[in-house]
């Protein structure tokens, strides 16, 4: 139990699963599978799981058999299922990247739970930068709720040296252009304002990133 605004409220532990592409036979790539992993051998921790994002901008998406669009967090709850997860299992659909991951999740959370704790999940050549997006976007002020917040990688996978140069140019690039925000709410406004994949106005991202942010 919690205290909020002078009540006792019960505070859910969530984990926030992050999707990470679909490989070219419809099949979750080992890095995704150790994530799923995770969440399926620490199951008793949690009492929910949020999913992020149907797909990347920078992927190309999957169709299956029918010619029907596979989305990677639809595939990922699949496969929880199949693994004997009985926990609520909820979607967010709308996020193509790890920023807009991060915002939705605090968004739709809020909705859901007046108290929660945020477990996310994610591999190792993605963490730091992670940790960076969801340390920001959950200490900024303007949203009624701070829930306590844990970032955990699922693996020791260092990644490609391109991968990790990748990772080192967004989180640079995050940094540069979103850390000087200082509310909930402008973090939102410029996600849909400013960010090439949630605005058709947007001037467009850099040409350096090849990949989301």
């Amino acid at each position: 139990m919690e205290k909020l605004h002078g009540l006792s409220v019960l505070k859910k532990r969530v984990v926030n699963i992050l999707s990470g592409g679909i490989d070219p036979e419809g099949d979750l790539p080992d890095y995704v599978c150790s994530r799923v992993n995770y969440v399926v051998s620490n199951q008793t921790d949690f009492d929910a799981v949020l999913i992020s994002s149907r797909y990347s901008r920078n992927i190309p998406l999957k169709s299956n058999e029918i010619g029907l669009p596979q989305y990677e967090n639809e595939t990922i709850s699949k496969s929880l299922i199949h693994m004997g997860i009985t926990l609520p299992i909820f979607l967010e659909s709308a996020s193509t990247d790890t920023v807009g991951s991060a915002i939705f999740a605090r968004l739709y959370l809020s909705q859901l739970y007046d108290a929660f704790d945020l477990h996310v999940v994610t591999s190792g050549f993605h963490y730091e930068r992670t940790k960076c997006i969801y340390d920001w976007v959950f200490a900024l002020p303007g949203m009624s709720y701070v829930p306590a917040l844990n970032v955990i990688s699922a693996d020791n996978n260092p990644g490609t040296a391109a991968r990790q140069l990748r990772e080192r140019k967004h989180l640079e690039f995050f940094k540069d252009t979103w850390m000087n925000i200082n509310s909930f709410e402008g973090a939102f406004r410029n996600m849909l304002s400013n960010h090439d994949d949630y605005s058709g106005l947007a001037p467009g991202r850099a040409l350096a990133l090849d990949a989301n942010y």
